[in-house]
């Protein structure tokens, strides 16, 4: 606490209620002017008005227009931001003795603002107890603590860089030097902050600590700095927008809906199809007497419908009952695709009308399903593709040969049929104990059977596959070698063994590999019309002659056979249908 000589005078001015005055202090962080001996305000760095307030304790406002850095303490002391030399503060006095006490003068400091703030900070500056010497009588010190504070504010944090002693219960105060920069003893400079946002109030306690047995009243002050910063306020709601006006009575009345649908899109000949139709209506009235109709594509055949509806004419016809407000009916046709093998597109039709006493103004159907042509319609296209028809043609080039001679054979595949037959499956049935020698494209001997896959055949093209066998040496007679489109068990069978060798999965039966083509056979076997036949009329060799014929081919080994045989075998099987 910093001591002035004349202090009498002034104090007694004070003590009359006659502030001091003079040009409030301006600088970059506010203003400070005394308004009465126990009221002070400070006007902060952003406009808000700090009112302080002394109570109790023979404590006045006694001075103005200084700064923190007019007084004692570097920046360092204070709380962050705050510039010793820009703050302004005003000056507090305080007067009273405690005699024998060791604390007196109890009273607090208020400190109110105008508006919500955050953190708000005070800074006190040579807030100590001068020379302490006996001979001086400057032997007390007035403390401060953290009393209270709005909005939920708990408590006061004081500034690393302060220099206050510990004065007991809570009391922050100064030693006995009046320079809060002294090396030992310094005087209390620093700074208390009350953490929080929207504090409209923060109040200190205050006291007067006796340091030694001799006292005075004299006068002593210390500088007195407030900060704050206004709490960010909202802004204010956007007014309500204004209701809208009342909607004009509507009319109830209907508002039919359709949509059209068919479970298969993809379709072979002879197959099922179902077709649902759905009426619906997103009116606010039912509608009554609702006619439906659909029209059936050419070539549909065996229709039958649900819900009443009569087939006749190329089209099913319903009178609907009642089709309710926010309801629907649902109605079903079924047919089958046309058979034969030609491509088909089947486009079904359906259409709804209003009821003849709709009322003025109900607006027409609304289709969800419109077809391409007549947005009126609903519709729904089934494809059908067109199908191939195979005939197969087995030759020998060697009508008669002797016992043990290579015969050639030729195997043709045509398709006469309007779709393109893919991945077919071609097997030939080898004579009684004739030996596989040679097949072209691909073809692989299993057992008493050789087998293709003919990957493609184009309407009206077709395939040729050749074959070389030897007969026994020991035939006799006619040799009849056979061919047909199939999947044949014996082949699979022996195929199983080298497809696990080879990682290949092959179906466990027959009936999962895609439907072949209608077959006709040439030059038919006598015993099975889906089997082509070759004839040779073998004669026994004369005694002492050699054999004679096309010199023989070495037999491919039996796994490459086998392992290439699967590969054709799941080629096939990879195809579940095919249109």
């Amino acid at each position: 606490m910093r001591k002035r000589s004349g202090a009498f005078m002034l104090g007694l001015l004070l003590a009359l209620g006659v502030a001091a005055t003079g040009s409030p202090a301006a600088a970059a962080q506010g203003e400070a002017t005394i308004v009465d001996p126990h009221t002070g305000t400070f006007t902060l760095a952003d406009g808000t008005i700090a009112t302080a307030t002394l109570s109790g304790g023979e404590r006045i406002f006694g001075e103005q227009g200084k700064s923190l850095g007019d007084w004692s303490g570097t920046d360092a002391m204070y709380a962050d931001g705050v510039s010793a030399k820009d703050l302004p503060t005003l000056i507090v006095h305080s007067t009273p003795d405690c005699g024998s006490a060791p604390r007196c003068g109890e009273g607090q400091l208020t400190i109110t603002f105008d508006r919500p703030v955050d953190d708000p900070a005070i800074h006190l500056a040579e807030f100590g107890a001068g020379t302490g010497r006996s001979d001086t009588g400057w032997a007390s010190a007035d403390g401060i603590r953290f009393a209270s504070a709005d909005d939920g504010a708990t408590r006061a944090v004081v500034s690393d860089g302060a220099t206050f002693t510990d004065g007991g219960d809570g009391y922050m105060r100064g030693d006995v030097r009046i320079s809060c920069s002294a090396a030992t003893n310094p005087g209390g400079c620093g700074s208390l902050t009350v953490p929080g946002t929207g504090i409209t109030r923060i109040v200190f306690d205050m006291a007067r600590f006796a340091l030694s047995a001799e006292q005075t009243n004299g006068l002593d002050g210390y500088a007195l700095g407030v900060t704050a910063t206004a709490t960010e306020t909202p802004a204010p709601p956007a007014p309500p927008a204004p209701a809208p006006p009342a909607p004009e009575p509507v009319a109830t009345m209907p508002a039919l809906t359709l949509s059209k649908s068919v479970d298969r899109p993809v379709a072979g000949h002879d197959e099922p199809l179902s077709y649902t139709v759905v009426v619906g209506n997103a009116g606010t009235a039912a509608a009554k007497d609702v006619p439906v109709a659909d029209l059936l594509p050419a070539g549909l055949t065996g229709v039958a419908a649900d819900q009443g509806g009569v087939v006749a004419d190329g089209q099913v016809r319903w009178m609907l009952p009642e089709v309710p407000a926010g309801g629907e009916v649902v109605l079903h046709v079924t047919g089958r695709t046309p058979a034969g093998l030609a491509e088909a597109q089947l486009v079904n039709r359906a259409t709804v009308q209003n009821p003849a006493d709709a009322p003025t103004g109900t607006p027409a159907p609304t289709v969800a399903t419109p077809c391409p042509d007549d947005p009126q319609q609903a519709c729904a296209l089934t494809a059908v593709g067109a199908v191939a028809s195979l005939e197969i043609d087995k030759t020998v080039a060697q009508t008669t040969a002797s016992a043990g001679a290579i015969l050639d054979y030729t195997i043709t595949v045509s398709n006469d049929g309007p779709g393109t037959a893919m991945l077919i499956p071609v097997v030939d049935d080898l004579p009684d104990g004739a030996r596989f020698i040679a097949a072209s494209a691909g073809g692989v001997a299993v057992k008493d059977r050789v087998g293709w896959i003919v990957p493609e055949i184009l309407p009206g093209q077709s395939a040729t596959l050749t074959l070389r066998a030897q007969v026994p040496p020991d035939a006799e007679g006619t040799v009849v070698n056979r061919a047909t489109v199939a999947y044949d068990e014996t082949m699979a069978a022996g195929l199983k063994a080298a497809a696990v060798q080879a990682g290949i999965a092959v179906p466990a039966d027959l009936s999962a590999l895609p439907a072949l083509p209608p077959l006709t056979a040439a030059h038919v076997c006598a015993d099975d019309a889906q089997w082509s036949c070759a004839a040779t009329v073998v004669r026994a060799p004369a005694a002492g002659l050699a054999q004679t014929g096309g010199t023989p081919v070495a037999v491919l080994p039996a796994l490459a056979l086998l392992a290439g045989g699967a590969v054709l075998l799941l080629v096939s099987a990879r195809r579940s249908s095919h249109r």
